[in-house]
């Protein structure tokens, strides 16, 4: 299990080191991220270009969007570690600049669907959520996003998270422990959150759908008795 989180870390790592939009510039360029994992029916579109199905270790720059079907899930990761899981039924879009190491800006825009988020606490970049009717301004925070046509809602777990209601301009801090909501009609809502809201935010999507894979070897001893050497593990 240690062994496939290290080669994980150190793939991620390579694709970004390699990717050159990564390498040190002076120029601004698109931010990039990397689907690091995909359960089931998932797919990925470039700007301009249809969909088709997305695969683990795939890189997304800004303008992608990634989709997910009923049951599947997307893992998508940011090179500061900030992690997105992208539950079914969801439509996300990346978007973003940086300079040099420097990330500009960062968000993630959607349309309908859920995701669980952590955002690594950044120098002065805020990670932004948007979506038709909010706009959500974290920095260093756990929780989920729920969004539908006529509203939006966070549940944190950690951190602090300012909601923006688009149409009426309003806005409300968000803490932990607390659920935030805002519809198409401008109204913002903040309230401590149910156990039902605390325990979807905790939910597992990547572990919940893990597969158990084994490999045997048939071999023989010293002595050349034979032997089954059974090698397990989780992805």
């Amino acid at each position: 299990m240690k062994t496939n989180h290290v080669i994980l870390i150190v793939l991620v790592a390579a694709l970004l080191v390699m990717s050159p939009a990564w390498a040190p510039q002076d120029g601004k360029r698109d931010i990039q991220a990397v689907l690091v994992r995909v359960i089931n029916n998932v797919e990925s579109k470039a700007p301009t270009k249809g969909w088709t199905n997305a695969i683990n270790y795939q890189q997304l720059k800004a303008g992608y969007e990634v989709r997910t079907q009923a049951k599947s899930v997307a893992v998508i990761k940011f090179v500061d570690n900030s992690k997105l899981v992208v539950r079914e039924k969801s439509i996300a879009e990346i978007k973003g600049e940086v300079q040099g190491k420097q990330i500009l800006d960062r968000q993630v825009h959607m349309t309908k669907g859920n995701i669980k988020f952590e955002v690594t606490k950044g120098p002065r970049e805020q990670f932004r959520f948007t979506s038709p009717i909010s706009v959500a301004s974290i920095r260093g925070t756990s929780g989920a996003w729920g969004q539908g046509d006529s509203s939006s809602v966070y549940v944190l777990l950690t951190g602090l998270l300012n909601l923006l209601n688009l149409n009426s301009n309003r806005s409300e801090d968000v803490g932990p422990g607390q659920t935030g909501f805002t519809d198409i009609a401008g109204n913002i809502l903040v309230r401590p959150s149910t156990n039902d809201e605390q325990d979807d935010a905790e939910r597992d999507d990547e572990g919940d759908q893990r597969t158990r894979r084994q490999i045997r070897i048939n071999g023989e001893d010293k002595e050349g008795k034979p032997r089954t050497v059974i090698l397990e593990w989780e992805e």
